[in-house]
């Protein structure tokens, strides 16, 4: 809403204090979550003017740019809306949650430095250990249903 979230200025649309220095100490994204309708942008489908003053980081602008650079490559290799059965979903349910926890744990390690980059193929191996193979196939049977239909 113009004049509480944003304010033109030479024509362009430029987030008020609400928003980048909220009042009750929310943060830029939680300030965003609770005024705007989107604010969860993702790179080559929004206009950069948002990440121009989300982002304070150059490199943070220079992905953007590098993603909008690529999208068309991007929107042509993504996978579509597949569906796995309910046997699957099962097996999915039963196994992602491992997967990602474990994940999310060690990269945090290995970006920390807490583990070193040499162990990373036990990382792999334990991830197979966990499903990754399993939810491959998951994955691979639901597109050959998808691609046959």
């Amino acid at each position: 809403m113009e004049g509480l979230t944003f304010d033109y200025v030479d024509g362009e649309p430029i987030y008020t204090d609400l928003l980048k220095n909220n009042p009750d100490g929310l943060s830029m994204a939680q300030a965003m979550w609770k005024y705007l309708r989107a604010s969860y942008p993702c790179p080559g489908f929004i206009e950069t003017g948002y990440h121009e003053q989300y982002m304070p980081r150059p490199v943070q602008l220079d992905s953007v740019r590098l993603w909008n650079e690529y999208i068309d490559i991007a929107r042509t290799h993504r996978l579509p809306m597949v569906t796995p059965t309910t046997d699957e979903s099962s097996e999915l349910a039963s196994i992602s949650s491992a997967i990602s926890d474990y994940c999310k744990e060690m990269t945090v390690k290995f970006i920390m430095g807490q583990e070193p980059l040499d162990n990373f193929p036990t990382f792999v191996e334990r991830m197979n250990t966990l499903g990754v193979p399993q939810t491959i196939g998951i994955y691979q049977a639901a597109y050959d249903r998808y691609q046959a239909r």
